[in-house]
């Protein structure tokens, strides 16, 4: 039910949400390049790469053999290599720069695709524009939006396929096929993953009988084309390596340890409710709340006699939630830091919030007081996650809610830059700490060493880093913290220190 401001009917809210997708797209358009290089950028770039030589030139670049590669499927990857040699981007900077712009325009039209969906879900352009501020107002994703090529893109085409397949369903005609049948392609070349889409899309089209068989067998074939199309790396074995492809997923070697409610988990495949448990604590509250009022909502739906368009949506959001986190849960897969590889849910989990958030208005219409309170607390959790995001810019990666100090010190609970995103920072505080030529840098493997991509080309040739010798100065992030020596600076945030910097006459001893 709808409960418009005065003076703004649904006309009224279609131009807001042109005004909001106008001014996040101006928003990412001016800070693209505040961020920095994380430690998979290299290894990303060089997938696209290779992929791209392998389609113009035939050239197998071994590396992608490596498990990395095959999960992840070069779609993604694909589109920034070419962007890249279309434009002529050479140097590490403008590659990065190059690659943060494509990727906040994938999380863009990811937002896009979410409004379109839950507008068409519910029939509302209100509730879908508070859902897509509620995502864009979700500070870790938002600042992955930026230079998450594996993540990001994934969330989009699964918000795309999930449109697509409702579309689909309702129409069960050769056109809905056939766009259904593309973005399932694209989100399949992007992550191997997306197979579940055609899996549930099928199943689902057995509910409407003959009516919807002919289109069905269209989309089924039309997807696997496209996917074998969209994925050049098992073009010679189609079948074996698609297969091989999800064997990978369990065998993603990891060698390092991860800091999970304090305590080290020394493997790739840590307890059952690892990714639950991170969104419970990086998920602003309200949506929480709002999610937990949708279930209830959801769980009617379900039980309701006979089958509805509103119960067949209501079974999508909850499978397209519980099936990416049960299956790693049953199959245990392998795992990095924080939750990124489930971002993917994110939508899902939205979705259900959103429904929540129609049960609230439900629940305050023609109370004035209730009606004021809801507004109220809305506006006000708006606006307090949108003024942590500005204070923390851009180290929104970074964000824990009140839930992850229930545990403890977050610093000492949970890592924070587990990418090296602050690196840059780092680095740029030495360059103005120090005026010589030349500057040693001593910090830790890879990650250090490639937080230099995104500086300029005349503060590169000043910084020389190592991992394993004597340097001017010392830096690192929380993930590989040190503590010897004289802190000259660090890049801190409201959860805790990410990057410190450590000057060599005062250094201890060297960290392994």
């Amino acid at each position: 039910m709808e409960h418009p401001i005065p003076g703004i009917g649904k006309g009224g809210w279609k131009k807001l949400s042109v005004l909001f997708f106008a001014l996040l797209l101006l928003l990412g358009l001016t800070t693209y390049t505040d961020y920095g290089t994380h430690w998979d950028q290299r290894n990303n770039r060089r997938f696209g790469t290779a992929v791209y030589n392998l389609i113009m030139e035939g050239e197998y670049d071994p590396f992608l053999d490596q498990s990395h590669c095959m999960i992840h499927g070069p779609l993604f990857e694909l589109t920034l290599a070419a962007a890249e040699k279309s434009a002529g981007v050479e140097d590490t900077r403008d590659v990065t720069y190059l690659r943060h712009l494509l990727t906040f325009m994938s999380y863009w039209t990811g937002i896009l695709f979410f409004y379109i969906l839950c507008n068409y879900h519910f029939k509302s352009p209100k509730i879908a524009l508070a859902g897509s501020l509620f995502i864009v107002l979700t500070p870790r994703i938002f600042a992955h939006g930026f230079y998450n090529s594996v993540d990001i893109p994934t969330m989009t085409m699964f918000t795309a396929c999930a449109y697509t397949m409702l579309r689909f369903l309702d129409e069960r005609d050769i056109k809905w096929a056939l766009t259904h049948s593309v973005s399932s392609a694209v989100l399949i070349g992007i992550r191997n993953f997306g197979a579940a889409i055609p899996v549930l899309t099928l199943a689902l089209t057995l509910a409407y009988g003959k009516s919807g068989r002919k289109a069905g067998v269209a989309y089924a074939v039309m997807t696997l084309l496209l996917a074998y199309m969209f994925w050049p790396m098992i073009w010679d074995d189609p079948v074996g390596g698609f297969v091989s492809s999800f064997a990978s997923a369990k065998d993603l070697f990891y060698p390092f340890t991860y800091l999970y409610f304090g305590e080290t988990i020394r493997d790739a495949m840590p307890p059952w409710h690892y990714t639950p448990a991170w969104m419970l604590i990086t998920t602003p509250p309200l949506y929480i709340i709002l999610f937990t009022a949708g279930l209830g909502a959801a769980a009617r739906h379900l039980t309701e006699r006979g089958w509805s368009r509103e119960k067949r949506n209501t079974l999508v959001f909850l499978l397209w939630l519980i099936i990416p986190l049960a299956s790693t849960m049953i199959f245990k897969v392998t795992l990095y830091n924080g939750w990124r590889h489930h971002y993917l849910v994110y939508p899902a989990f939205m979705m259900i919030s959103m429904e929540g958030l129609r049960q609230v208005k439900v629940w305050a219409d023609g109370r004035r007081g209730r009606s004021a309170a809801v507004a109220l607390l809305i506006t006000a959790s708006s606006l307090c996650t949108a003024y942590t995001m500005a204070a923390n810019h851009p180290y929104e990666m970074a964000y824990f809610n009140f839930a992850a100090g229930l545990f403890g010190e977050t610093q000492d609970s949970f890592p924070l830059d587990y990418w090296g995103l602050s690196y840059r920072e780092s680095y740029e505080r030495i360059l103005e700490l120090d005026g010589r030529d030349r500057i040693r840098v001593r910090t830790f493997r890879w990650v250090g060493e490639y937080g230099v991509d995104s500086l300029p080309p005349e503060d590169r040739k000043r910084i020389d880093t190592t991992t394993t010798e004597e340097g001017d100065y010392y830096a690192f992030n929380d993930i590989r913290g040190y503590d010897g020596g004289e802190l000259v600076c660090s890049v801190d945030t409201w959860w805790g220190t990410m990057g410190y910097v450590h000057r060599k006459e005062a250094a201890g001893a060297h960290p392994e």
